[in-house]
């Protein structure tokens, strides 16, 4: 009986791993191809496998800047400046920050400034998965450490109180956004008082800004704007880190 069993979570795991490997390798030749029509200046035809990777979550920093390179060849100043952002959440370069001042300065966009939190938030993301493991490790250590010594008769002190802030930071890392979730306007778009349709309708914001997204309801976003708060759509809004 438990040999049946193995046999079949083997086959399983075998058919599981088969499927990633062939799902990597089609999309790696898909890479490939649109690398090689964005060197040929076929960047129409590149941009739409591009961004078919970047659908299915398959996309490298490179297949990113080229994408804002090709939307900034077309004028779209909202989805170059979106891929920026996709791009700095994944590699911190100051060169993209400058690019990204230098096309919200053209287009008197506001949102794009640059201190010390931004980095933050951008190693925050980068290394998140990281950070969380390294909390979990150290949880697990100490809780280890701290059962010897009780085996051992020895005092704690304040170690278990440590202890237990390094599990609770663990903890609020793993199950909740500490930094705040930011977004661009994807088109021109209307501002509501409240998160309904029926709402009071407060005026309307051009494509291209940068706001910060502060709760979400439904299909709707609550933001700061010109010192309101104010609710927009979520279909409106390009968000700039997938995390």
């Amino acid at each position: 009986m438990f040999s049946k069993i193995f046999k079949i979570l083997l086959t399983l795991i075998l058919i599981s791993y088969t499927t990633v490997v062939y799902s990597s390798d089609g999309a790696t030749n898909l890479l490939s191809t649109a690398d090689s029509l964005f060197e040929q200046k076929q960047y129409t035809e590149s941009l739409e496998l591009y961004e078919l990777l970047l659908q299915n979550g398959f996309y490298t920093p490179r297949a990113l800047a080229r994408l804002s390179l090709i939307y900034e060849g077309l004028g779209d100043y909202t989805y170059a400046l979106h891929y920026l952002n996709l791009y700095y959440s994944k590699i911190p370069d100051k060169n993209i920050l400058k690019k990204m001042d230098e096309l919200a300065s053209r287009y008197n966009l506001v949102g794009y400034e640059y201190n010390d939190l931004v980095f933050f938030i951008s190693l925050y993301h980068r290394y998140y998965t990281a950070i969380i493991l390294a909390f979990l490790a150290a949880s697990v250590l100490s809780l280890f450490y701290f059962y010897i010594k009780y085996r051992n008769n020895k005092k704690l002190g304040f170690r278990p109180l440590l202890f237990m802030f390094i599990l609770g930071l663990a903890y609020l890392l793993s199950n909740y956004d500490i930094v705040p979730q930011r977004a661009i306007i994807k088109r021109e778009t209307i501002l509501m008082s409240a998160p309904s349709a029926g709402a009071t309708l407060l005026g309307d914001i051009n494509k291209g800004h940068r706001v910060v997204i502060n709760n979400k309801q439904d299909i709707w976003c609550e933001i700061s704007w010109q010192n309101k708060i104010v609710f927009v759509r979520e279909d409106n809004l390009l968000f700039t880190s997938n995390k």
